[in-house]
């Protein structure tokens, strides 16, 4: 990891103009992770484990970091917003790490993080997408269009909100060239699975 790279406690707005809360590391390279975190209804926030575990994984290759909580949760402002506001707020993630001279912008969403990530707009689109745990057997994501962007999506083998026969059938839409990595013995939370997890955001950036 860099030492030369700035850790900032940042406060922006969402589009919609909520104020939200963030860590960000300033790498001042054009590369940069915006990361989303899972359900605020189900104890979501940014300082979850496999959020914290993205984004180390991302500061070791040389990315800027931006990771935040979602309306309601921890000093951000507002209140859950059935995913729609969220949308919003994302969009607002991304837009701050662009300001700070990013230019290639990879999101990672993680669980309702990647619902959220899977409804960017079109002229919104980062330059990569990842989703890991989509919760495709809890939310609807028959609202989701195709995803350019997205290149992997990962998930457990027992993962029982984010099974992976049911993410294939969505695969169809989203984006039938990304790639479906799937971790053994490994449920929604990870556990056990987070090196494999690492190795193979690693491998993939």
């Amino acid at each position: 990891m860099n030492s030369s790279i700035l850790v900032e406690h940042i406060f922006f707005n969402s589009r919609d103009n909520i104020l939200l809360e963030g860590i960000f590391h300033n790498a001042g390279q054009p590369d940069a992770v915006v990361i989303a975190h899972p359900h605020p209804l189900y104890g979501g926030n940014m300082n979850n484990d496999v959020i914290g575990l993205v984004e180390r994984a991302y500061l070791e290759k040389g990315y800027a970091t931006l990771r935040f909580n979602f309306r309601g949760v921890g000093k951000s402002h507002g209140s859950y917003a059935d995913g729609k506001g969220e949308i919003d707020d994302l969009m607002g993630a991304i837009d701050y790490v662009g300001k700070n001279n990013s230019t290639r912008i990879v999101v990672v969403g993680y669980s309702f993080g990647a619902w959220v990530s899977a409804h960017i707009p079109k002229e919104m689109q980062p330059e990569k997408l990842v989703m890991l745990s989509p919760p495709v057997a809890m939310m609807d994501f028959s609202t989701a269009s195709a995803i350019p962007s997205l290149k992997l999506v990962i998930t457990g083998r027992n993962d029982e909100i984010a099974p992976p026969e049911l993410i294939e059938k969505h695969l169809a839409l989203w984006n039938p060239s990304a790639d479906l990595r799937v971790i053994e013995h490994c449920d929604h939370f990870y556990g056990a699975g987070l090196p494999k997890l690492k190795m193979i955001l690693t491998e993939n950036l």
